[in-house]
């Protein structure tokens, strides 16, 4: 498996988190996970988008296409920014060369170590995170909150947040690739 795969689908299950936030109670989340991999490729694939976000028949179509699922969220906000998350990742993209050279700047290009004795001094957000939710934003993503971006970043290795006595803590170096 190629060394970024996992960080490439982990940034297009952020991407797609809006129309895959399940539900409120977590076994309903678990029986969900199988789809979601599915719900991603609709969403985030250039050529499942519908063909601009201004309203039209094709893109009224695929919003409804996508309300119809049954491995998402039926919710019609979440599933547009879902479209404009995906649209807005692929400018980056573009930009950047990859999505990774912009995600990692927020850190400077590598794992940020934190030595946290207890998992009561873990932090919701940080100043990275709010720099990159505040980017993200500003970029035209939504529902990618400071606290959403944090998750991402635990999430991806672009911070070591276990314990100093985790048998992980000393393992985990990011990125895994020269």
């Amino acid at each position: 498996m190629h060394p970024r795969r996992p960080i490439a689908l982990a940034v297009l299950a952020l991407l797609a988190a809006p129309a895959l936030a399940a539900a409120q109670e977590p076994t309903q989340q678990l029986r969900s996970a199988p789809r979601e991999g599915a719900v991603i490729r609709v969403c985030a694939d250039p050529d499942n988008l519908p063909a601009s976000n201004q309203k039209g028949e094709g893109y009224e179509n695929k919003i409804a296409e996508l309300l119809s699922n049954p491995g998402i969220v039926r919710n019609r906000l979440k599933i547009r920014a879902t479209v404009t998350n995906a649209r807005a990742f692929l400018e980056v993209r573009a930009e950047f060369g990859s999505f990774d050279a912009y995600i990692w700047q927020f850190t400077g290009g590598k794992t940020l170590k934190n030595a946290w004795t207890s998992l009561a001094e873990l932090p919701a957000r940080t100043v990275e995170s709010d720099a990159m939710s505040k980017d993200l934003l500003r970029r035209g993503f939504r529902f990618v909150g400071s606290t959403i971006c944090y998750a991402h970043m635990q999430a991806t290795g672009m911070v070591n947040d276990h314990t100093v006595d985790c048998f992980r803590y000393n393992e985990v170096t990011f990125p895994p690739w020269p």
